[in-house]
């Protein structure tokens, strides 16, 4: 497959320190990605809406970077 790069983001995501699941986010899908192991982890959350790429990244589960993207206007 050709891969048209201008409109492509890559996105590393460490194997064995990191899940990541689809999402809703604001009225569309986005990623969120789980780091860190144990009681050490935190969150990385990106989606796309309108043309405009967002991304929230901090300390927490699952239900923090939710609960922050929802609070965002």
């Amino acid at each position: 497959a050709k891969i048209d790069w201008a409109t492509t983001f890559v996105l590393p995501i460490p194997r064995d320190q990191s899940t990541f699941r689809q999402v809703q986010v604001d009225g569309v899908e986005g990623v969120l990605i789980q780091e860190g192991l144990g009681e050490s982890y935190g969150f990385t959350l990106i989606w796309v809406k309108d043309g405009m790429a967002y991304a929230l990244s901090g300390p927490g589960s699952t239900s923090t970077a939710l609960e922050l993207s929802a609070s965002l206007k």
